[in-house]
């Protein structure tokens, strides 16, 4: 058995021998391959901008930015409650929590930032994995 594994590493290294990997030729980026690599990402990052300006006096653009918030917490609201009626109890239960306790912070301050770091926090920290498979909330012993 100790010839067979000399003869497949004499194998190994002769294939890896004959295998040349090439060096790359190119040289270092110039600085006006840099500079022009700047103003292509700064007029990428500005042009949204320079659009918008123009178009701020919309009254759809006013519609869209009074409307759009709410909008994008009743989508991320539908994802995250998408699979409830899947779900076995515990997680139903940890799901229905964060759920009051994210309705509980729009009511108490109306705040939109608080309710989403709030309500992604309570989904987090609640202890699924320490409940117990069948949904009680007795303690799994360690």
């Amino acid at each position: 058995m100790g010839a067979d594994l000399c003869l497949l590493v004499r194998q190994v290294q002769h294939a890896a021998a004959r295998h040349v990997v090439p060096t790359p030729r190119t040289a270092a980026p110039g600085h006006a391959e840099v500079g022009i690599s700047a103003a292509v990402t700064w007029a990428l990052r500005a042009l949204p901008f320079a659009a918008l300006a123009r178009l701020r006096a919309s009254r759809t653009i006013t519609y869209l930015s009074t409307v759009m918030p709410a909008g994008v917490m009743v989508i991320l609201a539908a994802y995250c409650l998408r699979d409830l009626p899947q779900a076995p109890p515990h997680r139903l239960l940890a799901v229905l929590l964060a759920l009051a306790a994210t309705i509980g912070l729009h009511l108490w301050r109306r705040n939109t930032l608080l309710n989403i770091l709030g309500g992604t926090a309570s989904t987090l920290s609640w202890p699924v994995r320490c409940l117990p498979a069948d949904g009680s909330l007795r303690p799994i012993p360690n």
